[in-house]
């Protein structure tokens, strides 16, 4: 009976060890899913991986946002001129390159638009009923959808600043991103303490923006 069980022994090793492994496998998996943001984000922060700063670029990042015609503030205006710079300028150590700020007056738009772009690693876009409820798309919006689902070079960031239920209303290129790789939504409470990077919603943010030379935050985070 001794010799029966001790020659099975380390065929039972063998299979608790497997299943130990398998599980911790899976609870690796899915501590890793849960968490992939804040992983990704430190490993930046503690190895500096580089960057491609020999891509020809000049901008991380194209900020496509809704025009506002009239002159009432709002506050995608005051996001998109003061909070998003902020962040990723000032604390995270992008560049961006803002309609009304980085094209200056005389230049040809269109022209201008086109060139920002390709100079761009990132196109970020304020998803806002506003810009839903346009007939006409804003020139920026076109070519930054042409380039991301056309030519496939710029990957996109959608920002959904307001919530925005089905996107039914929504361009179908627009859609087709969403679809694709979802959006990082704007939430009422970020607007409690909207300077700090360290934000759930920045972080996302961050997360998908390319690699920069200036990947300490703790230091500069509010």
């Amino acid at each position: 009976m001794f010799l029966f069980f001790a020659a099975g022994l380390p065929n039972v090793l063998l299979t608790v060890g497997s299943l130990v492994l398998l599980v911790a496998i899976a609870v690796s998996i899915i501590l890793y899913q849960s968490f992939q943001v804040d992983v990704v984000l430190l490993y930046r922060e503690i190895f500096q991986p580089n960057s491609a700063k020999d891509d020809g670029k000049i901008y991380d990042a194209y900020v496509i946002y809704p025009r506002n015609h009239t002159n009432e503030a709002n506050f995608v205006e005051y996001f998109v001129y003061q909070i998003m710079p902020d962040i990723l300028e000032n604390k995270c150590g992008y560049k961006l390159c803002i309609y009304g700020r980085d094209i200056y007056p005389g230049e040809d738009t269109a022209s201008a638009i086109e060139k920002r772009m390709q100079k761009s690693r990132r196109l970020i876009i304020l998803l806002t009923h506003q810009l839903i409820n346009c007939t006409e798309p804003a020139y920026d919006q076109h070519i930054a959808l042409y380039n991301a689902l056309i030519q496939n070079d710029t990957k996109v960031i959608l920002l959904e600043m307001e919530t925005i239920g089905t996107y039914e209303k929504l361009q179908e290129s627009l859609r087709f991103i969403i679809k694709r790789q979802g959006t990082i939504k704007w939430k009422e409470q970020h607007t409690v303490h909207p300077q700090s990077s360290n934000s759930r919603f920045w972080k996302h943010v961050r997360y998908h923006m390319p690699l920069t030379l200036k990947s300490s935050y703790s230091a500069n985070a509010g």
